[in-house]
């Protein structure tokens, strides 16, 4: 995929491989990133440079027919279609890998003030309060993060047998989803987290969307020039 756009069947030469100076490229910087940002994990440091190399040809290929011709987007768009809908699945396939490779998680027990920092998300344990409902007491903690505060609660239900169920607090950014369970309480105002970080799963999104909008190029007009075939199709007798 990341090849294949830039080599002529039957034609490739030196000329040519040049052309593969920008995927090569593309792969080189995202695995010195990757390496300056502490990550370890050989199938990351596999799979995330291919892809970028991938979407790299793509976004070359487009950049040259915008330069060159830009009606020809319009002219081939089922080419063009098909190279957006394949860097949708790039960008969906890094995401996947992200989340599933990346994950971070830590377990710790903070005091009101006290802050955690996971995977370079920094959470700051502000307090918690305790409310009566007609069903079930409910303990809600508040964690700061940036400008937002999550809400990490457990439920103790007395009409159950003192059941407890927890609610997990939730919030996404580009870059990563973070989860804050509450693990447990204490009478001096501590409290006990799970806090997990899930890399680029906005991403897998992202790409489902960009997939769509690949389809939706390649296949608009589908319907008029079908049309158009027909209207100029020539009716032809054969003999008995």
């Amino acid at each position: 995929m990341a090849a294949g756009p830039l080599l002529p069947w039957r034609r490739a030469g030196r000329p040519t491989l040049r052309a593969l100076r920008w995927p090569v490229a593309g792969a080189a910087i995202v695995v010195i990133g990757l390496a300056a940002a502490g990550v370890r994990s050989l199938p990351a440091l596999i799979a995330v440079p291919l892809a970028a190399a991938a979407a790299t040809t793509m976004l070359t290929e487009y950049g040259r027919a915008l330069l060159k011709r830009p009606e020809i987007l319009v002219r081939k768009r089922r080419r063009y279609g098909a190279y957006l809908a394949h860097l949708g699945l790039l960008v969906a396939a890094v995401g996947i890998a992200a989340s599933q490779l990346g994950q971070q998680e830590k377990d710790v027990t903070l005091a009101p003030g006290q802050a955690v920092t996971v995977a370079g998300y920094t959470l700051t344990y502000t307090g918690s309060e305790q409310r009566q409902l007609a069903d079930h007491t409910e303990f809600i903690t508040a964690m700061r993060f940036g400008a937002q505060t999550l809400e990490p609660s457990r439920a103790t239900y007395s009409g159950l047998g003192g059941q407890a169920l927890t609610h997990v607090a939730i919030t996404t950014t580009p870059f990563a989803d973070v989860y804050v369970v509450l693990a447990s309480t204490s009478e001096n105002g501590s409290a006990s987290f799970r806090v997990f970080v899930n890399p680029l799963v906005t991403w897998i999104w992202a790409g489902g969307a960009v997939i769509i909008l690949g389809v939706v190029l390649g296949n608009a007009g589908e319907g008029s020039l079908a049309a158009e075939l027909a209207r100029r199709r020539i009716p032809i007798t054969l003999p008995a």
